[in-house]
């Protein structure tokens, strides 16, 4: 009887093993600890990415919830940068959309520290417009370099004819060979891109001058005025250099004259408001100058020289 008990009990005990599986193969794929099987993230139950904190698919950061970049602290889907909303530059801290500056909020330039929307000069000497009524008679202030040799004398003095009007700058040039004048106005610090300037003369009878734009040590616009032969004519500096005449004006009245200079290397002369034959002539200074003077000169040629009146001289960027 004893053997035959041992025997039940040890049976019973192989049937409750077997039912209730205590040395069964249990489940491949563990989740009591949320480890989801295809990446090594603790918290998640994604099984494309190897964040620990958040539930996007498809990209490793750390904090955010957007899908297709590798930013830590912003929600744009498309750039890379760390604190703003833009969505397709890559700056730090502004939120344009199509530049790459890091301060300010133009659109379509790439300059750092301004608002203008289509160039990259940061600081320029225009616009500006000098009409000499400010000015007191006498000497030129030091905004100008004043030259002179001989008999000649540069000087602000009160001239009323025509539309020259008021105050002007004078330059009364002997016929001497060593009687020479220059009037520079500066532009500091400088002015690029397509310019343009414009002033207004007044010709005495045999007069004989000339009126430019310098950029350095070159010149980016060449005008020679000859009141005798009633003519202008303008530098063109192509291979090789030649004065062309651009047509004519008539002494003792006030002629309008305008530089339209190109960033390019070419320059226009138009006369009263129209254009003239002088039309993209070839500067001296090329591409890409600076400009850094405005100037009117009277001649040191034996024979030639007399009286010029100057006013109304500005200058300014070109219209798009």
């Amino acid at each position: 009887m004893k053997i035959r008990n041992i025997l039940m009990l040890a049976l019973m005990l192989v049937l409750v093993l077997v039912l209730f599986g205590c040395g069964g193969s249990g489940n491949s794929n563990d989740r009591q600890s949320g480890d989801d099987t295809a990446d090594d993230d603790a918290d998640d139950d994604l099984i494309l990415d190897d964040d620990t904190s958040d539930d996007d698919a498809a990209d490793d950061d750390a904090s955010d919830d957007d899908a297709g970049d590798d930013d830590a602290s912003d929600d744009d889907a498309g750039d890379d940068d760390a604190s703003d909303d833009d969505a397709s530059d890559d700056d730090a801290s502004d939120d344009d959309a199509s530049d790459d500056d890091a301060s300010d909020d133009d659109a379509s330039d790439d300059d750092a520290s301004d608002d203008d929307t289509s160039d990259d000069d940061t600081a320029s000497s225009l616009p500006f417009s000098i009409d000499f009524e400010s000015y007191d008679l006498g000497d030129l202030p030091s905004s100008w370099y004043v030259s002179v040799t001989g008999a000649t004398t540069i000087q602000v003095v009160n001239f009323s004819a025509c539309d020259v009007g008021g105050k002007a700058l004078e330059i009364n040039d002997g016929t001497n060979g060593g009687d020479h004048g220059d009037a520079e106005y500066l532009l500091n610090p400088g002015a690029t891109g397509d310019v343009v300037f414009t002033f207004d003369v007044f010709y005495a009878a045999g007069a004989f001058g000339y009126a430019g734009v310098s950029a350095g040590d070159t010149s980016a616009a060449y005008l020679a005025l000859d009141a005798t032969a009633g003519t202008f004519s303008a530098n063109d500096y192509s291979d090789p250099p030649t004065w062309v005449e651009c047509g004519s004006f008539a002494a003792g009245a006030s002629q309008h004259f305008e530089f339209d200079i190109l960033s390019s290397g070419t320059y226009s002369v138009k006369y009263n408001g129209a254009s003239t034959a002088c039309t993209d002539l070839t500067t001296q200074a090329g591409a890409g100058p600076t400009y850094t003077s405005v100037w009117f000169s009277e001649s040191a040629t034996p024979g030639q020289g007399g009286i010029a009146y100057y006013d109304n001289i500005t200058g300014d960027h070109l219209s798009d």
